[in-house]
């Protein structure tokens, strides 16, 4: 079915600030919290256990100050089809939806790099600009966008 204007192949350009997930930070400390909990209920000596707890401890909250110290990335999805990260321009750009979190790829000047954004960093109206662009530009456009 034809769209009006050729709606789809016209979407405007999208700008995304992807800073530090307070949500993934927080979940991230309460797993080092459970963690520490949970070498009480295996079957390690209890001598084990307490003196593994404070580094399983540590590192849940060691994971989660990585996650709130991370700088904020200015994702760019221009109406052409190309993709800027903080002013750069990235190839093989993909993003997918998981329910409410969105997951940011591409391919860098180095390496592959991936970010998962979470609700409290992409609100409901920059996934739904974030879907608009990924059907406009998806990888292979001769496919149909949703089932017939």
């Amino acid at each position: 079915m034809p769209t009006p204007n050729g709606l789809l192949n016209a979407s405007p350009p999208c700008l995304i600030e992807l800073g530090p997930s307070r949500w993934l930070a927080s979940l991230l400390a309460a797993i080092g919290v459970l963690g520490a909990g949970g070498l009480f209920l295996t079957h390690l000596t209890l001598g084990a256990a307490v003196a593994l707890a404070p580094v399983v401890v540590a590192w849940g909250l060691w994971l989660a100050r990585r996650e709130l110290s991370r700088g904020t990335l200015r994702v760019f999805l221009c109406a052409d089809g190309h993709v800027e990260v903080d002013g750069m321009t990235v190839v093989d750009a993909s993003i997918d939806f998981q329910g409410p979190i969105t997951r940011l790829g591409w391919a860098g000047s180095h390496r592959r790099t991936r970010i998962a954004a979470w609700p409290d960093v992409v609100g409901a109206s920059q996934r739904r600009e974030l879907r608009l662009w990924a059907i406009a530009h998806r990888a292979n456009a001769s496919t149909a966008a949703v089932a017939p």
